[in-house]
């Protein structure tokens, strides 16, 4: 668009100027153009920057460079708010042109685009790696997940003791739904007739737990996948809890 001139982006941030052309920040921390943009958030074309009054008499104008054009185009936020200047310079004057003006500012569109999806990459890692280290630090188990019910952080905790108090063991078992067209009888025919085939036993499952709401618990969920529980409310009693008809 601007053949033998030079381009550059400016971003703020956080009350800081970062220039593609001095990442390491040893220009001012202000650039006079570029504040000619940020605070109307509006573009600026300056044909011949001996001209305009900010411009005139700067040091790249009077001597160094000897920059004579200047064009530069707000970068915008979402809500409209100007986090940066996408801004042409130099060494020739240049009359103004609608259409390389409009092709900039669709550039400086893109440019902003880039800078919210890095930036929420930036801020999403932040977040994960906060939430990781509270999941490992808080003293129980945790697992986080997404509205997806995707596992996003879980804790390492899955067996607390404590002397005199007992201990806490925690299991994650991959059961798959059982339909309930499963658990049904199935006819067949025979030689005699018609007999009716039983269904699979279940599986059965002893649980030792002393809470009456944790036993409800355990056997509505493990009840939906026809899971058979017995429930007893003392450890010692042991697997003899599984000999009941």
């Amino acid at each position: 668009m601007f053949d033998g001139y030079a381009t550059a982006l400016a971003i703020v941030h956080r009350g800081r100027m970062w220039r593609s052309r001095d990442p390491e920040g040893g220009l001012p921390k202000t650039s006079v153009l570029a504040e000619q943009v940020i605070s109307p958030g509006a573009p600026l074309w300056v044909e011949d920057l001996t001209d305009h009054p900010v411009s005139a008499g700067h040091p790249l104008v009077v001597g160094g460079d000897h920059l004579r054009f200047y064009l530069g185009v707000p970068v915008l936020s979402r809500d409209g708010a100007v986090i940066g200047v996408l801004s042409v310079l130099g060494l020739h004057p240049k009359p103004f042109d609608a259409m390389k003006l409009r092709m900039l500012q669709q550039l400086a569109e893109f440019v902003a685009d880039e800078c919210f999806r890095q930036l929420g990459a930036l801020e999403l890692e932040e977040t994960q790696s906060a939430l990781s280290a509270f999941v490992k630090a808080v003293p129980a188990s945790v697992m986080v997940s997404d509205r997806e019910m995707r596992v996003l952080q879980a804790s390492l905790t899955w067996l607390t003791s404590a002397e005199g108090r007992g201990s806490t063991f925690r299991v994650v078992l991959p059961l798959e739904r059982i339909g309930h067209e499963s658990a049904e009888a199935a006819p067949i025919e025979t030689g005699g007739g018609v007999a009716t085939l039983e269904p699979e036993r279940a599986l059965r499952v002893l649980a030792a737990e002393d809470n009456p709401v944790n036993q409800l618990v355990l056997k509505t969920l493990l009840q939906q996948v026809r899971v058979e529980v017995f429930v007893v409310d003392d450890g010692q009693q042991g697997p003899g809890g599984l000999a009941r008809p």
